[in-house]
């Protein structure tokens, strides 16, 4: 069991990469297959393809593939 991971919390942890196939809300409905979602404190900092530079202060940040 000791490869169980702890939960995250988005709220009070440091930031965070949510990896996979992202689906948008906008108005084109867009779709990265292979995408990124950035968030710290809650808040949703960037969604781009995997190809993109990351935005700055993510340099260290959790990674989560989700699949």
């Amino acid at each position: 069991m000791g490869n169980k991971k702890s939960p995250v919390d988005p709220l009070t942890g440091g930031p965070l990469v949510l990896e996979g196939r992202i689906v948008t809300m906008d108005e084109a409905g867009s779709i990265f297959q292979n995408g990124r979602l950035y968030i710290d404190k809650g808040s949703i900092v960037a969604v781009q393809g995997a190809a993109s530079p990351e935005p700055p202060g993510f340099d260290n940040a959790q990674k989560l593939e989700t699949n």
